[in-house]
């Protein structure tokens, strides 16, 4: 569901237009849920009714400090698309090299 409003084109949606949204996508999907869903896969469990263990709250820090790294640099790529598309992601708002 997260990656259907952050990239479909409909009003309202497409968070890929709003930097904020945006990073708070990827923070909230590859820092919780991608870490969770592994976890409780890797001990054969659901999600609920377990409490989350240090290795675990370590990771997830750890993902969260690589997610915002990703959430910045994601865009670098597609500068000029975003121009054109009028999408203002901060790589087009403070230019490349203030992002690199």
């Amino acid at each position: 569901i997260l990656g259907i409003v952050y990239s479909v084109d409909y009003p309202g949606l497409r968070w890929k237009r709003s930097p904020l949204l945006a990073a708070g996508c990827i923070l909230i999907v590859r820092a919780f849920i991608v870490q969770l869903g592994f976890f409780a896969h890797a001990l054969g469990t659901g999600l609920l009714g377990f409490q989350a263990p240090f290795t675990l709250m370590f990771a997830m820090s750890f993902i969260t400090v690589y997610a915002i790294v990703i959430a910045l640099m994601k865009d670098l790529p597609d500068i000029a698309g975003d121009k054109q598309h009028d999408i203002r992601t901060l790589s087009v708002r403070w230019g490349a090299n203030t992002m690199f």
